[in-house]
């Protein structure tokens, strides 16, 4: 993964590890939020040659077995990591789980949000995921209220770093002020990622008709909620 440090005036560094892990990644899992299997999420990973994927579904581990079997099957040297994302508000918490006891601890939390929503939803408080988790590694994407976050990380213990995703939008300066802010009250680092929901950049008009399908408007209806460009998917390490 490539880790910015939180140095001088700035958390960006010019440098950039060459073997870049991918952290927050969805497949079509995540149902009418992302537009690529599991299977093209790995084949495009080991063309850019990164070395780790994680596949981080919303409050899911459903991609995961076809990611791993694809894996097998192109003999690639791409490390897969096992994860889940949970929405709070504006906010994302990327679960990632680094051994068997932190998978068996993720899997029981999912099923313990899923049991306290209607069937298709789930329910997500930070405060309760210190409840599940202790040994699974934390990311946080911060939404516009970090105050939110405040009881959250006065009982946090988890292993923490900070997401910062930029895609050349209007919101990359919002984005990097919040990070940069979150990063330097709790003296956590900051972690590059694509949070991708596709794995090429045509798949966009896909994505979108996804988009509108799920809040149930047309495309035009639905432009402004869209993501206003293609970068959300796995980028070449050049590129980033």
């Amino acid at each position: 993964m490539a880790i910015l440090r939180n140095e001088d005036k700035s958390i960006l560094s010019d440098h950039v590890d060459s073997n870049f892990a991918e952290l927050h990644c969805y497949s079509n899992f995540t149902f009418l939020k992302a537009a690529s299997r599991p299977e093209e999420l790995v084949q495009r990973a080991h063309t850019m040659n990164y070395a780790a994927l994680a596949i981080t579904d919303e409050c899911s581990l459903a991609g995961v077995v076809r990611a791993w079997r694809e894996t097998t099957r192109l003999g690639s040297s791409l490390k897969l990591i096992i994860g889940a994302s949970f929405h709070f508000n504006n906010h994302v918490f990327v679960v990632l789980a680094p051994s068997l006891k932190a998978y068996q601890e993720l899997s029981v939390f999912i099923s313990h949000c899923r049991r306290q929503a209607e069937k298709g939803e789930y329910l997500f408080e930070p405060l309760v995921l210190l409840d599940y988790i202790k040994n699974g590694l934390l990311l946080i994407r911060p939404g516009e209220n970090l105050n939110e976050l405040t009881p959250f990380f006065k009982s946090n213990t988890l292993n923490t770093h900070v997401l910062l995703e930029l895609d050349l939008s209007h919101n990359d300066r919002q984005s990097l002020k919040q990070s940069e802010l979150l990063a330097k009250q709790y003296n956590l680092p900051v972690v590059a990622s694509n949070g991708a929901h596709m794995h090429c950049a045509s798949r966009k008009p896909l994505l979108d008709t996804l988009s509108a399908i799920r809040l149930n408007k047309s495309i035009q209806q639905v432009s402004e909620a869209l993501s206003p460009n293609s970068e959300r998917h796995l980028r070449s390490q050049e590129k980033l």
